[in-house]
């Protein structure tokens, strides 16, 4: 059983050992979250859980890598097993004892508990075959281009959050590994497989998917609400939207 310390110092020293172990420069950015893909395993959809990384916390990466038993980490989404996210959880939850906020802690807890409570949800959630697992994904230069859509997905909420600008990213590239989704109010759904999806949830007692927007990109409201921010029309408001505190986003109509 790994060592669990007891005091936020005690992370600390074990996060730098951990950083101590990887063996390249560490990435640009990355990010916890939950991915959705098909029986094929093409991601459909990322949610980095109100959290993205960007030249920072380094040493909750370095930490999942040791626990991989992975030297380094490159570029694009890597699948994590539920018990190794809980292990890196028992290891970093002492530090709460700082004061501090710890989104990366806060992003494991959910997922864990998520997996741990309620497995992948009602069957109707999701499209037949399609599956929510836990994800990592991490970019080593964001002026490279994409690698997959998880990667492509990232950057845009980097922009969405105002962690980077848009001069700071490559984003040429971004659509040709993203797919064709239906945003729906239960689950993101390739458009491909709507209609039998929408069959599905009906004969599962609930009500047709309400339908927020069809296309590669996400409508920004699904994963980010900036402060402050009013937007009349959220599903024209994609995600990668950069945007400055309390700016309105309002219909032509009004």
């Amino acid at each position: 059983m790994s060592y669990i310390p007891s005091t936020p110092e005690e992370v600390m020293e074990v996060l730098d050992d951990a950083k101590g172990l990887y063996r390249a420069e560490f990435p640009d950015a990355y990010g916890i979250g939950l991915a959705t893909l098909t029986a094929d395993d093409r991601i459909v959809a990322v949610d980095y859980c109100n959290n993205v990384n960007y030249a920072a916390h380094n040493g909750v990466l370095a930490l999942i890598a040791k626990h991989l038993e992975k030297p380094a980490l490159g570029s694009g989404l890597r699948l994590l097993e539920p018990e190794t996210l809980l292990e890196v959880f028992e290891i970093l939850e002492a530090v709460r004892g700082d004061g501090l906020e710890h989104p990366n802690l806060d992003v494991i807890e959910a997922v864990i508990e998520r997996f741990g409570i309620i497995g992948n949800g009602p069957a109707y959630l999701l499209p037949s075959g399609y599956r929510e697992v836990p994800i990592l994904c991490v970019i080593d230069s964001v002026y490279n281009e994409a690698v997959d859509a998880a990667d492509a997905l990232l950057r845009l909420e980097l922009l969405s959050r105002s962690v980077i600008t848009p001069r700071c990213v490559e984003l040429r590239g971004s659509l040709e590994v993203l797919e064709n989704v239906v945003w729906t109010n239960y689950a993101p759904v390739l458009v491909e497989d709507f209609d039998s999806y929408r069959l599905d949830c009906i004969r599962g007692g609930e009500r047709s998917p309400l339908v927020y927007a069809a296309g590669p990109i996400p409508p920004m409201t699904n994963y980010v609400v900036p402060e402050g921010m009013q937007i009349s029309e959220p599903a024209r408001t994609l995600l990668g939207t950069y945007l400055g505190e309390e700016v309105p986003i309002m219909s032509h109509l009004l």
